[in-house]
């Protein structure tokens, strides 16, 4: 897979991306931890707010990647997001 993962974030939320060659966004992960808010979406699929596994094999193997580099990446930006991330990883470790 020649995609990359991208990631932004500011003092309210991060935004983790997976785009491919021509820079086309593959996946979108958000996290707002202003709102405790875990909210993903794929390729032109709806935004849907993740409180558990996702069924479709695909999308949850893309999910579980973008979520572990953003545990990976921003882990100690704030207490906020440090509270969201441990939220994420239960969501990835099942």
């Amino acid at each position: 897979m020649d995609n990359r993962i991208e990631i932004s974030k500011g003092p309210a939320a991060a935004n983790i991306y997976m785009k491919d060659q021509s820079n086309n966004t593959i996946a979108h992960l958000l996290l707002d931890w202003s709102y405790d808010s875990i909210d993903y979406k794929f390729k032109d699929d709806s935004w849907i707010s993740i409180n558990s596994e996702l069924n479709n094999s695909e999308k949850n193997k893309i999910f579980k990647l973008l979520a572990s580099h953003a545990c990976n990446n921003l882990k100690n930006f704030s207490d906020k997001s440090n509270q969201l991330l441990e939220k994420l990883e239960k969501l990835i470790n099942n």
